[in-house]
């Protein structure tokens, strides 16, 4: 009966954060600022409470309405949160979003792509160095640091522009690379949660309301 009862005042507490207005009052089927926030599925929950409850106020819902409503919104969040993780992943390294979606293939295309182009940016830095600043004629590993200093700092710095172009181009291209995974892994994401592949549980309580997330 205890667990009822708090099962029950957390499912107001959600859905009174989530679906009311700053003066409780107000009708429930007003926008109220927080869903701003909402991402996709949040703002597809929210324009569905608005339809069904346009112009009730919390008072006038039932504890089943407010369980049932208090689930799909933990539920939309989670959804909202994983686009929203899929695309940052692949953002910051290149095929992990499309890992974590079931795309190995595509995931590894994208990881080989951004390591090439980090290897190729590299190579070319270094082919279009001043020759004296080469391995062939500079030693790194037994050459005292003040000989190294010394060889770079006595360059100018048109010296270096061919290896600063080679070093900006190919962070251009791993950043195309970078922008073109996040996307998939958005759309991958996407497609795992309307196809039903990608899963998630309705959470009653402090993650309802952004504290916490599980999938």
């Amino acid at each position: 009966m205890k667990r009822c009862s708090l099962l029950v005042g957390l499912t107001i507490l959600v859905v009174a954060t989530a679906f009311t207005q700053p003066m409780m009052g107000g009708p429930l089927g007003r926008q109220p600022a927080h869903f701003k926030l909402m991402g996709e599925y949040g703002k597809s929950e929210r324009e569905a409470f608005r339809a069904e409850f346009a112009d009730k106020t919390l008072g006038d819902l039932s504890g089943s309405e407010l369980v049932s409503w208090a689930d799909r919104l933990s539920v939309a969040r989670q959804k909202d949160t994983w686009l929203a993780s899929s695309m940052r992943s692949s953002m910051m390294f290149p095929g992990k979003g499309q890992f974590m979606n079931g795309d190995g293939l595509g995931g590894g295309l994208f990881t080989a792509a951004h390591l090439a182009t980090i290897a190729g940016t590299l190579v070319g830095w270094y082919m279009v160095l001043p020759s004296d600043l080469k391995f062939d004629q500079l030693n790194y590993l037994t050459d005292s640091f003040s000989t190294i200093k010394t060889r770079w700092e006595n360059r100018s710095f048109m010296d270096y522009l061919p290896s600063m172009g080679v070093m900006a181009g190919g962070m251009a291209v791993d950043m195309i690379w970078r922008i073109w995974s996040a996307h998939s892994a958005l759309s991958l994401a996407k497609a795992g949660i309307d196809e039903g592949k990608v899963k998630f549980e309705p959470f009653v309580g402090p993650a309802a309301m952004g504290m916490m997330l599980r999938y």
